[in-house]
């Protein structure tokens, strides 16, 4: 198109320059304004003569008048003064007793002095339970302590007696998993990891493949503080999980865990860190 006819021209000419205006989008695009504009004629044409009618309407019709039915009754008021019976709800049935059971009587002993207590009613003090165990008879028999106590032969004697458990030659070997006072490295978890740090030799695969990561070793602290039952849980591979229990194996004896004061086997656990600097 000419520059001098594009100054002149509208929008619709400048699209369809060169194209065909025949097909029909020219011309419904041309007339479109026109085409709004009668139809907003219409719309408000029909409005006005909607609003008309209406008025018209209500003016012309009356509006209807609503009557009441007629009736012959009368009110009648009631006299507040009239004895009206008053219907009571039934009452009630009372519940059944509850079923008795079999019972016996449990009295609260009385609080007496000291020189009405009977010899065995005394509570045993820490000296006389040092060789036995608590009870509710008093029933002669060998020591915890004396080798001629047998386990394995012991038996109630049919009475409600307690039987007698030496909880010392019963304990087991099996490692604990959490004690009361957990294993600890000498010194402390400081030189735990100064000694991770001073020990660990970064392995040569891992080194070339540019690897690092965290490997977790598992271990057991004997009763002695010696380590055993040196395995890995997780790792990255390339010898690291090698070189983790290598380290692990060659630690100084730990200050073990203790159960009721007494040293047992516990499970430990120790994430080692590999990183490249």
């Amino acid at each position: 198109m000419d520059r001098n006819l594009l100054l002149q021209s509208n929008y619709l000419d400048i699209i369809f320059d060169g194209r065909n205006k025949v097909y029909g989008g020219y011309q419904l695009r041309t007339t479109y304004p026109q085409r709004m504009k009668r139809a907003g004629v219409y719309i408000l044409t029909f409005a006005f003569l909607f609003v008309a009618y209406t008025l018209w309407a209500n003016r012309v019709r009356p509006a209807p008048i609503l009557s009441l039915p007629k009736t012959n009754d009368t009110l009648q008021f009631i006299n507040p003064d009239l004895d009206i019976p008053i219907r009571k709800p039934p009452m009630p049935e009372p519940p059944s007793a509850p079923a008795t059971v079999n019972s016996v009587k449990n009295s609260i002993p009385d609080i007496v002095e000291d020189i009405e207590a009977h010899k065995d009613d005394l509570m045993a003090t820490r000296d006389d339970l040092k060789d036995a165990v608590s009870s509710n008879l008093t029933v002669s028999g060998p020591n915890l302590g004396d080798e001629s106590f047998d386990m394995k032969n012991a038996k109630p004697d049919g009475d409600g007696h307690a039987v007698v458990v030496d909880v010392n030659k019963v304990a087991t070997n099996k490692p604990y998993t959490s004690v009361e006072q957990m294993p600890e490295f000498p010194g402390g978890e400081l030189k735990l990891q100064e000694y991770l740090k001073n020990n660990i030799q970064y392995p040569a695969a891992a080194q070339a493949a540019n690897q690092q990561g965290k490997v977790f070793v598992k271990f057991v602290v004997n009763e002695d503080g010696s380590i055993s039952n040196v395995t890995t849980v997780r790792g990255f591979g390339y010898g690291s999980e090698n070189e983790s229990i290598r380290v692990v194996n060659a630690m100084p004896k730990w200050k073990p865990g203790k159960n009721n004061s007494k040293a047992v086997k516990v499970w430990f656990q120790v994430p080692i860190f590999f990183k490249l600097e």
